[in-house]
C-alpha cells in the first residue's frame, strides 16, 4: 500500500530522496523547491501545486500528474513522455518549459499561459481543445499533433505545418500566418 501525504505545504526544504517510490501527494503545495536532476519516478501528485520550483532534466518515469498546477516554475528538458498517462492533467502558468518533451501524450484541454516553450517537442501529442495563451513557441516541434479546437491566437514564434498536423477549428492570429505557411517558402508582407 502506498504512503499518502495529504494537505501539506512544503517550503524549500523538501527532499524527495526521503520518499520511496509509490508515495502519493494529495492536495499539497510545493513552494520554491529546487528539484534539479532529482529522480521523481513513480511518485503520484494529485491536485497539487508547484510554485516557483526548479526542475532540470528530472526523471519523471511513471510519475503521475493528476490535476497538477505548475506556476512560475522552471522545467527545463523534462521528458513528460515517460510519465503515467492515466488521469494526466497539468496546467502551466508563467513557467519556462524549454526543451521539454510531450511526445505522444494525450493532453486535451491543457492550459499553457504566458510560458516559454522554446524547442519543446509536441510530436504526436493530443492537444485538442488546449489553450496556449501568450506563449513563445520558438523552435517547438509540431508533427502529427492534434490541435483541433486549440487556441494559439495570442502565442508567437511557432511553425506549424497544416499538412502534417490536425488543426481543424484551431485559432491562430493573422500575425502567425508566416508560421503556418513556412513550408511554401512564400513571402508575406503587411
Amino acid at each position: 500500500m502506498s504512503n499518502v501525504i495529504s494537505n501539506r505545504i512544503f517550503n524549500k526544504s523538501l527532499s524527495l530522496d526521503l520518499y520511496n517510490r509509490g508515495v502519493v501527494f494529495e492536495e499539497c503545495v510545493f513552494n520554491g523547491i529546487d528539484y534539479g536532476n532529482k529522480n521523481m519516478s513513480e511518485i503520484t501528485f494529485v491536485e497539487c501545486s508547484f510554485v516557483e520550483c526548479n526542475f532540470n532534466m528530472n526523471d519523471v518515469h511513471l510519475t503521475s500528474f493528476q490535476n497538477v498546477l505548475f506556476e512560475k516554475c522552471k522545467l527545463l528538458g523534462v521528458n513528460f513522455s515517460n510519465c503515467k498517462q492515466m488521469l494526466l492533467e497539468m496546467k502551466f502558468l508563467n513557467s519556462k518549459l524549454d526543451y521539454c518533451v510531450f511526445q505522444k501524450l494525450k493532453m486535451p484541454r491543457t492550459e499553457f499561459v504566458s510560458c516559454s516553450l522554446t524547442d519543446a517537442d509536441f510530436f504526436q501529442t493530443d492537444l485538442k481543445g488546449s489553450k496556449v495563451i501568450n506563449c513563445d513557441l520558438l523552435g517547438a516541434i509540431f508533427e502529427n499533433t492534434i490541435l483541433q479546437n486549440a487556441d494559439l491566437s495570442s502565442s508567437h514564434n511557432y511553425t506549424i505545418d497544416p499538412e502534417l498536423n490536425y488543426i481543424e477549428g484551431a485559432k491562430f492570429s493573422l500575425s502567425s500566418l508566416p508560421g503556418l505557411l513556412s513550408r511554401y517558402r512564400i513571402k508575406i508582407e503587411d
